[in-house]
């Protein structure tokens, strides 16, 4: 027999090759196995496919049917290896996307509100000072509330003769100036004189007679002037308001008192007599 491992011929029955010291009982052992485990495996076969053992003398023959492809459903089902992160369906669409699009439409929805509560006080504001310059333009250069507000008492006086009435109560006030009542004809007509300058009263009857900035800023003038340079005489010099309802209020500055200096501011709802000088405004 011949050692299968140097392939040296050795005598019938031994257990060892003289030449390489190969174990001739194990690798007898071995065929054996295999050869008996090639038997099994045919007898399965043909049990399996009767015709096996007929092609298989003829020859190995080409299988009429190609292999099937794997499925999705196998991909699906196949076990997942270590760390692979499962796969995506095909056409879905990642959650950032969804996320960004959704932020997105809520700040249009957001500007759009933002725009359109902006317009709607834009337009309100407009609408207001439209408003407003209309009443202004309708009553021109005029001071002071209606007549229908402050002259509840009767509706016959104009806002003029209501003012004035009301600012003959500023003789109360504490002052150097004093107010005196001086047409007993014209309950409405009164005068303030002062050898000082611009005092309580004088600031009492402004308020009440809703007489405008500049005007008071004029009556200053020529009261500081008369208690500066103590003048002895002066030209009537008058002084003019409109009201809302279209009245008038006069101030007129008169000689000043007994010829001694200081000054007198006449108040009154109709205009001075025509002989007197007069500088209206």
């Amino acid at each position: 027999m011949e050692c299968p491992n140097c392939h040296a011929q050795v005598e019938e029955g031994s257990n060892f090759c003289p030449q390489c010291g190969y174990d001739l009982m194990a690798g007898k052992k071995e065929a054996e196995g295999k050869d008996a485990l090639g038997r099994v495996e045919n007898t399965g076969q043909n049990l399996q496919n009767p015709g096996a053992g007929a092609q298989k003398k003829s020859g190995p023959q080409p299988s009429a049917t190609p292999p099937p492809l794997p499925s999705a459903s196998d991909e699906k089902s196949a076990p997942l290896k270590a760390g692979q992160a499962p796969a995506k369906p095909k056409g879905s669409i990642p959650g950032t996307y969804i996320a960004g699009m959704v932020v997105i439409i809520i700040i249009c929805i957001i500007a759009l509100v933002l725009g359109i509560v902006t317009t709607v006080s834009n337009a309100q504001i407009a609408r207001s000072a439209s408003q407003s310059l209309q009443s202004s333009s309708g009553s021109g250069n005029s001071a002071g509330p209606s007549n229908s507000s402050s002259s509840a008492s009767s509706s016959s006086q104009t806002d003029a003769q209501v003012y004035l009435s009301d600012a003959q109560n500023c003789s109360s006030v504490n002052s150097a100036n004093t107010l005196n009542e001086t047409n007993a004809d014209n309950p409405y007509e009164f005068s303030v004189t002062g050898t000082a300058g611009w005092e309580g009263i004088m600031t009492c009857v402004a308020q009440d007679l809703y007489m405008p900035l500049p005007i008071q800023a004029k009556i200053k003038n020529l009261i500081n002037e008369d208690v500066t340079s103590q003048i002895t005489s002066r030209t009537t010099s008058t002084i003019k308001w409109n009201l809302q309802d279209g009245s008038s209020i006069f101030a007129t500055f008169s000689a000043p008192l007994n010829g001694n200096g200081g000054w007198v501011i006449n108040f009154n709802d109709v205009s001075p007599a025509p002989a007197s000088p007069s500088g209206s405004q």
